[in-house]
């Protein structure tokens, strides 16, 4: 039978991702606006992480390093091996049974959500900077800028139709891929509380990589307004692909019971 929920994720990611590729070719939105836009949805995203750090049961495993004795035909050599524990199977020569006591308590939760809040709102204004100077320098046409500036304060009813997709997008992926998959009861809360992503990555990338296509490739040249296009074109195959890859990570550790943290 067929389990439409299982796709559910995916699916909102490509509808999320299409319609602004389709906004752009058609003359509706700028280059900017859709890296305006890519920087809003991970403004949003950190929200619905913090809400993951918040409602992750999982416990975060450790390595030990076990040497053992073996013994051959040459006689006996020592090995090393390493095994994985939990918190909950640590016991400290005082007799603290740390299985008695809860693995994240709501303070050290908090804690970690104001740290990722903070370190990640500070790296997309950091970002958000480079982003206004890319409109100023990059963009000469007074119509466009004008248009991004309407975007950038929520009047471009596209712009705004774009951002309630990927909000779609979001809550779905929240939904399927961590609460109705029981993704919650698994993961390290910690697993949620990285600084730096793969979508960071990206951002940088991709503002640095149209700067120089720009200035090397189109600008001054007669097609210089299907830049932008390529620009749109290779962001969001980049994102799909970013994208997917952390759907399908996030599933890989689900299944094998593995809830380390990056």
């Amino acid at each position: 039978m067929f389990n439409a929920s299982k796709y559910l994720s995916k699916l909102a990611v490509i509808v999320a991702n299409v319609l602004p590729i389709w906004l752009a070719f058609t003359g509706r939105l700028t280059f900017f606006d859709v890296l305006y836009l890519y920087w809003f949805e991970s403004l949003l995203l950190i929200v619905f992480r913090c809400v993951k750090i918040g409602f992750a049961r999982g416990q975060v495993t450790y390595s030990l390093w076990v040497s053992e004795t073996v013994s051959s035909g040459w006689g006996q050599s020592k090995t090393l091996s390493a095994i994985k524990i939990l918190p909950s199977d640590l016991k400290e020569a005082d007799g603290t049974d740390y299985r008695l006591l809860p693995i994240f308590t709501p303070w050290e939760k908090t804690k970690m959500v104001i740290k990722t809040a903070f370190a990640r709102v500070g790296i997309l204004l950091f970002y958000l900077i480079f982003m206004l100077v890319f409109l100023l320098f990059m963009v000469n046409n007074t119509d466009q800028t004008i248009k991004s500036a309407t975007a950038i304060v929520f009047r471009d009813s596209y712009f705004n139709t774009a951002v309630l997709f990927f909000i779609f997008s979001m809550v779905a992926q929240l939904f399927q891929g961590f609460f109705a998959n029981g993704a919650y009861k698994k993961m390290s809360p910690k697993y949620y509380a990285s600084v730096f992503d793969a979508r960071t990555i990206l951002l940088h990338v991709t503002i640095i990589g149209s700067v120089f296509l720009h200035k090397f490739v189109f600008e001054g040249k007669s097609y210089e307004l299907y830049g932008q296009m390529v620009y749109v074109a290779i962001f969001i195959a980049l994102k799909l692909v970013t994208e997917y890859m952390q759907i399908d990570k996030n599933k890989e550790g689900i299944h094998s019971g593995e809830m380390t943290y990056i």
